[in-house]
């Protein structure tokens, strides 16, 4: 009898053992990851005074296994609470392994494991760089390994524990941050877009109910990156601060559904009932926040979750009595809310321990959010874009009379005048301003129109100044006036863009030609003249008719410039006003052709030559030939004829086409016969 008994006590002690004592976790070298759900027993210190040699010094019976498996919750507990794990590692030797606690939103969490001289060494949250999660790194010897979790939080208790390698968890977490990341960043661009038609259409009540989208989306944002512990990488880790932010941001969401949905659906007149049946749950709202600040977290979070369940109502009573309102995808509308709805019951009943967390309670939110966001924001896209195209179709005859008007009054031109358009023009207006200026002029003109015939004559112009209008605009200049077959063109930043556009159609006129000669036209020559100087720009005329113009001396200096070209027998002169303007003088290839006195003029004016490469390389070629130029100039400016004249025709003798030589020549033999008049400082005095 008495052997009886003892059997009967083995036999209670065995079956006790299995219900009390946690399930040991096997480990082998061969495992990535491990969950280890219920496999773990623990023990509340409701005193909160327990250390590490007391919990130690516990009988076994006094920890608790736990029966349920999967993702552990603990609800809100006031006190430190300890876990007992027993890892079992089947390999050889030693291998590190990281003990995962995959829930963020907890205050302090320490791991107790024993070193290899057999003592006790703990581990706080931050013993693993990387993570916003508790991460610790541990060595696992051969046999069973057995160490205690102290967690003490002011939040809810959660437990999904795992055990990974080290490489596989650095990449799962980077996946994780990753989606995280787009996922934040996708519902705030949806917010951006929703917060961008708000501003467009600020004025139209489907513009305010944007404004509440955007305001909504950004409160849900911050909502689920606390959830999720994301927000952990730019804040401070502070359980109490989160869960007020975390519940304020829940609930002025809810608000900001709120007011959307009354204006989503609000008609042309305006809709009291709706905000009457939706002011109780404002009211409630505001005093929920302040709750938050004087409550504990177990009680404003069951709130919270409560609050949530019951917001639906009102909402989706405005969804129903619209159903026979014309609402683009109406039906998907319904069906989406009903999903954001089912969500927000299930995030609400999780919270107050009625539903288990696991992957379905915990991704049901951020996945009834997002379609209910995606398909918002389509609606709205959908409903303004009737607005856009209503507006769009207004403002595009405006632009159409405004692009007309730019064909006439340069853009550029308005912007001297510092006129947004061109209704804000008036007669008289006028400004002050440094312009460089460029007169170009086709050569021999009348006799080429009288080889074609008039269609012919006006595609010659146009092929012509279709090629140099864009060179100038691409230079930051733009065409003032068309004169015949020349044109006047502003160029208001500075003289180097002018020389470049200058450079640039005298290439492209070699282009041009090959096209009219192959259509049997004669070739396009033109002469170029540039000058800088103070401007006065304005409007002239009268009410009824006027036009913009530039009043100055430097339009008359520039056109003698370009009148110049042809007694030079050049394509692009300058003065000295435009070479002393350039950023890089010295990379300009300039021949000084003197002082000439220019018709309407009583000074002289310092006139520059600019040689393209060809020109260059000619001149290169013939440099000594050209000192003798130079020399003969100096000569002339010396009144020193005969020497200039002699110098001058050496030049000639080697270049005859040299046309600079040959004024000179002309000018030199008429001042020695008839002398030099009165006040004469070495210029040339030409007809142009």
């Amino acid at each position: 009898m008495r052997g009886l008994k003892i059997v009967l006590v083995i036999v209670v002690l065995f079956f006790m053992s299995v219900f009390l004592y946690a399930e040991s976790i096997v480990v082998s070298p061969t495992d990535t990851v491990i969950r280890v759900d219920g496999r773990f027993s623990y023990w509340e210190d409701k005193d909160g005074k327990a250390d590490i040699k007391d919990v130690i010094s516990l009988t076994s019976y006094v920890f608790k296994s736990v029966s349920a498996g999967g993702d552990v919750s603990f609800g809100f507990k006031r006190y430190p609470m300890w876990f007992s794990l027993d890892l079992d590692y089947t390999g050889e030797g030693s291998e590190s392994f990281l003990i995962v606690l995959d829930y963020s939103l907890v205050d302090d969490v320490r791991l107790y494991v024993k070193d290899d001289k057999g003592e006790w060494v703990v581990y706080g949250n931050d013993s693993y760089v990387g993570s916003y999660r508790p991460v610790f790194p541990v060595l696992l010897h051969y046999g069973k390994n057995r160490m205690y979790l102290r967690i003490d939080t002011q939040g809810t208790l959660r437990l999904p524990l795992y055990v990974y390698k080290e490489d596989v968890y650095r990449v799962k977490s980077s996946k994780e941050v990753s989606l995280e990341g787009l996922f934040i960043g996708a519902i705030l661009l949806a917010a951006f877009i929703n917060f961008f038609f708000f501003y467009v259409y600020k004025r139209e009540s489907d513009g305010i109910a944007s404004l509440f989208l955007s305001l909504f989306i950004v409160f849900y944002a911050g909502f689920q990156s606390i959830q999720d512990g994301f927000v952990l990488f730019f804040f401070p880790k502070n359980i109490i601060s989160l869960f007020h932010a975390y519940v304020i941001c829940g609930v002025l969401g809810l608000v900001a559904l709120g007011f959307f949905m009354i204006f989503f659906f609000k008609g042309e007149k305006s809709d009291f009932v709706s905000f009457w049946i939706f002011m109780p749950f404002w009211v409630a709202a505001l005093f929920f926040i302040v709750l938050t600040f004087f409550t504990e977290p177990e009680f404003y979070v069951k709130v919270f979750a409560i609050t949530g369940i019951l917001s639906f109502i009102p909402n989706l009573w405005l969804v129903l009595r619209a159903n026979g309102k014309n609402v683009f995808l109406g039906r998907e509308l319904l069906y989406s809310y009903v999903l954001l709805i089912l969500s927000i019951v299930v995030f609400g009943l999780r919270g107050l321990g009625f539903i288990p967390s696991n992957w379905f309670s915990l991704n049901v939110i951020p996945a009834g959010f997002l379609v209910f966001i995606v398909l918002l924001t389509l609606i709205q896209f959908k409903r303004l874009q009737v607005l856009i195209e209503e507006k769009y179709a207004m403002e595009k005859n405006w632009k159409e009379l405004y692009e007309a008007s730019y064909k006439f009054v340069p853009q550029e031109f308005l912007a001297f005048m510092h006129k947004g358009s061109i209704k804000d023009v008036h007669l008289g207006d006028q400004t002050e301003t440094e312009l460089t200026l460029m007169f170009s002029d086709i050569r021999n003109f009348t006799s080429i129109v009288e080889k074609l015939t008039p269609s012919e004559s006006f595609e010659f112009l146009n092929g012509y100044f279709d090629c140099i209008g864009p060179i100038i605009r691409r230079h930051n200049g733009f065409i003032d006036k068309y004169i015949g077959d020349g044109i006047m063109a502003i160029f208001p930043y500075n003289a180097d863009d002018a020389l470049a556009a200058s450079l640039e159609m005298q290439r492209e006129l070699a282009v041009l030609n090959r096209r009219y000669e192959a259509r049997g036209w004669p070739h396009v020559r033109t002469g170029i003249g540039i000058h800088s100087g103070l401007c006065m720009v304005g409007t002239v005329g009268e009410e009824l008719r006027m036009d913009t113009t530039v009043i100055s001396d430097v339009v008359n200096i520039a056109a003698r410039l370009e009148s110049l070209t042809k007694a030079f027998g050049t394509s692009i002169l300058i003065s000295e006003q435009v070479v002393m303007s350039l950023a890089n003088p010295a990379d300009i290839h300039l021949r000084f052709l003197g002082k000439v006195m220019v018709k309407g003029k009583s000074a002289a004016v310092s006139v520059f030559q600019v040689l393209n490469d060809r020109e260059f390389l000619v001149e290169q070629k013939l440099r000594s030939v050209y000192d003798f130029f130079e020399q003969g100039m100096f000569a002339f400016f010396q009144r020193d004829f005969d020497t200039a004249i002699e110098l001058f025709r050496k030049v000639l003798e080697s270049v005859p086409s040299d046309i600079p030589s040959r004024v000179y020549l002309r000018q030199a033999l008429s001042l020695k016969d008839s002398g030099v008049p009165e006040g004469w400082d070495g210029y040339l005095k030409l007809n142009s």
